[in-house]
This record gives C-alpha cells, structure tokens and sequence, in this order.
C-alpha cells in the first residue's frame, strides 16, 4: 500500500443509487433543468437525541442483517462493504416510494423505529451534519447528488426531500463522463469510474462518504514480519503481519473469539474492530451471533496484537439478498410513484468495495449502484492475540454508532 499523505490514510464510501427508466429519451445534448425545489415548505426542526440514536441502531441492524445475508453465499470468498452506503442509498428511495413498497423498505432498513417519514428524513439531515464535525485529525465528507437524464424530471416535493434532508445537488445526466468527474472529484481521485455505460437509465443518485484517518497508535514498520495465514482451503500462505504490544489495548473476548479496537484520529469517534474466532468456532458462526451490542463491551487490558495487513477487493449484486430480507414490491414494478412520473423497479443493486490496511491506517471505497426501470475480557491476564486465521473486521464511527464497513477476511492479501 501507498504511504498515506502527511500520515493519514483514506477511507471511502460512494454510493450510486442509479433509477433507470426504459423508454425512449431526448438527445444527450439537450440541458435539464431541474424543478426548483421548493425547500421552505420543508420540517427542519432538530430530531431528539433519542431519534438519532434510533436511526444508527436501524443502520447497525440492517447492516449486520445484511452482512449476515451476504456471507454464506461466499462461503470461501472474502466479503468487504459498506452497510452504511446500502442504507443510505436504499433510504433515498424509501422517500419516493409509496404503499408496500414504502412499507418493506421502511421494515427492512428499521426506520419504523425511529419515527415518520418527517422524523426519518430530518434524523438523516442532522446525521449528515454531526459526520461533518468530525475528529480534528480526521476528514470525513458525505455528499449526495441526484442525476436526471433529459427528458425525464424528479418530481418536485421528491427533489426538494432530497436536497433538503440529503443536501443532494442537480445534476443532468448526459453520459457517464461528468458522473464520473463528480464521483472522482468527491473521492480525491480515489474512485475515478463508477458507470461505463447508461442503458436505460433516466436518473441516478449518488451518496459518496470520505473519510481519511490514521490509526491513533500506529504500528511500527520495523516490527512487521512474514508469517503464515491460515486460509479456509489450500496450504497457509505467507502474509505481512504488523504487530503491536500496549498495556491499554480496548478488547473483549467470549468463549466464541476475541475482539480488539482500534481508534483512529486524537478521539473516540473512530475505530476498527478485528473480530477472531476462537480456534474450534467457525468464522461464519461468529459472524451470525454478531449484533450491535457487541461493539460497545471493549474493556482496557494489556496485549499482544499480530494483524495482517489487508488489500483486497468485493463485489456482488445485493438484489436477492434484499428481496429476501423483504424488499419485494420496489422490484416488481410497485411503490417507487412518488420519484417521478411513469412505473419505476428497481432492477439491480450493485456494491463494489476495497481496502487496504498497513502499519499507518486504513483506506476503503465502497461503491452501490441502484438501478430501476420501467417495466467479555478475562481478568488479571495479558491478552494474545495472532490474526493468522479468517477474521471479521468493521470500521465504525462509535458515537453514532454507525459501521461505515464490514468485512468477512479468508485472505488479507490475494
């Protein structure tokens, strides 16, 4: 991996949520112009406490739902995404969408828990605002934009939700060129293409999380030795394990595996979190008993951590797996009246992400594409810990409580 700028590593979401509309359009060169948004008429008054923390509880659920979904279907294969970036995107359509399909996208994510649709909505807009007030040694952006092919126009009150909750900027969508641009310029040039090709597509949105940290202790290079890593099939293979010694590492363990955080930045906002089975646990069953309580029982002890670093990238339709968590009626041509005129599905849902971990920090991009158309530690002891096995790892804001991403780890560096 590349050294990080001024010591500091990237981490990246972008999330394209694509709406897609079969039909003929106008030509490519004729300009859109946006509906003005009439965004006085919109409820911007603060949510509690209480409903933000809802909402990040809905996030972690689905995310760890999701994940829980996703893994057995790679059962050999490394699994790395951004629950936060599918929620996102997935809660984007949630405000266009109308009957049952608003009603399963509103069960599937969680948000029933938080409130309605006004309180959702306004929960989204002030998370967006506290990401923005990040550590000072970390960058952290979330920017939306909403995408319109010529020809085809947002619905007023919809586009107004969207750049008045998601603060998502108007774009015209005249080929995949100045998506692109807009996606690498939000990225830092880390993400440079995210479409190559527009077949039947009248709009798209897109949710893009950047965020750039280093670790708060980092490893120290001079340490880092060749180990073996212990792969589910096939001989071990020879990894880079970085290793770190502290007396105050944040760790918890049960009879099923060990967990150990790791801050980035000067605060408490950011962390990963290295999940190990035990040896006799299989990995996928420490990844069904995971839930979002897990996160917060970390507890001060003296250890011995050898991680591998990691490089490694995942890609995969999420459409099943949503259907089959109960998004059903978005993918069959029901529910999604409220975006812009005309029957709308959803077709695909494509997630792509990468990684990379060393001895300095973490960096990560995570890229979905929606696409519609028509038709506890043991006391007393020092902890040791060797990841030279499968593991989990998780990038978590932790006052929020919201995991930016998740990962199933069979080989750190294929």
């Amino acid at each position: 991996m590349a050294s990080f700028w001024g010591g500091i590593a990237m981490v990246i979401v972008v999330l394209i949520s694509c709406i897609a509309l079969v039909g003929s359009f106008r030509a490519p060169e004729e300009a859109y112009h946006p509906p003005k948004a009439d965004l006085d008429r919109l409820d911007v008054a603060p949510v509690t406490s209480g409903e933000l923390q809802s909402l990040s509880m809905a996030h972690s659920g689905f995310g760890l739902e999701l994940f829980q979904k996703v893994t057995p279907d790679a059962s050999t294969g490394n699994v790395f995404m951004s629950p936060l970036s599918v929620a996102m995107a997935m809660a984007m359509c949630a405000r266009g969408a109308s009957g049952a399909g608003l009603q399963e996208l509103r069960a599937t994510l969680r948000i029933d828990n938080v409130g309605d649709e006004g309180t959702v909505s306004r929960a989204y807009r002030q998370m967006l605002s506290i990401f923005g007030k990040a550590d000072p040694a970390v960058t952290i952006t979330l920017a939306n934009s909403a995408w319109a092919r010529p020809g085809n126009t947002f619905k007023p009150d919809y586009l107004a939700a969207l750049e008045g909750y998601y603060h998502a900027e108007a774009h015209t969508l005249s080929g995949v060129g100045p998506l692109n641009a807009w996606v690498a310029e939000k990225t830092n040039g880390m993400i440079k293409s995210v479409v190559n090709d527009l077949p039947r597509v009248a709009f798209m949105l897109i949710n893009v999380v950047y965020f750039k940290a280093a670790w708060q202790y980092k490893f120290d290079p001079k340490r880092t030795r060749q180990m073996d890593f212990n792969t589910p099939q096939g001989p071990p293979k020879k990894v880079h394990m970085m290793f770190m010694k502290r007396p105050d590492f944040l760790y918890h363990e049960t009879k099923q595996w060990q967990m150990v955080k790791l801050p980035y930045g000067e605060g408490a906002d950011y962390a990963a979190f290295v999940v190990l089975p035990k040896e006799g646990h299989s990995l996928q069953h420490v990844i069904s008993a995971l839930t979002p309580e897990a996160f917060a029982r970390p507890m001060k002890k003296e250890g011995t951590l050898w991680l591998p670093r990691l490089k490694m990238e995942y890609s995969t339709d999420l459409s099943t797996v949503l259907q089959a968590m109960g998004i059903k009626a978005v993918f069959r041509g029901n529910g999604l009246s409220r975006v812009a005129d005309g029957p709308l599905q959803v077709d695909r849902v494509l997630h792509k992400a990468v990684v990379e971990l060393d001895e300095e920090g973490t960096e990560a991009a995570a890229v979905t594409a929606v696409t519609l158309t028509r038709s506890l530690p043991i006391p007393g002891e020092s902890f040791f810990m060797k990841v030279d096995r499968p593991f989990v790892f998780v990038l978590r804001h932790n006052g929020l409580r919201e995991q930016l991403f998740l990962g199933r780890i069979h080989d750190p560096q294929p």
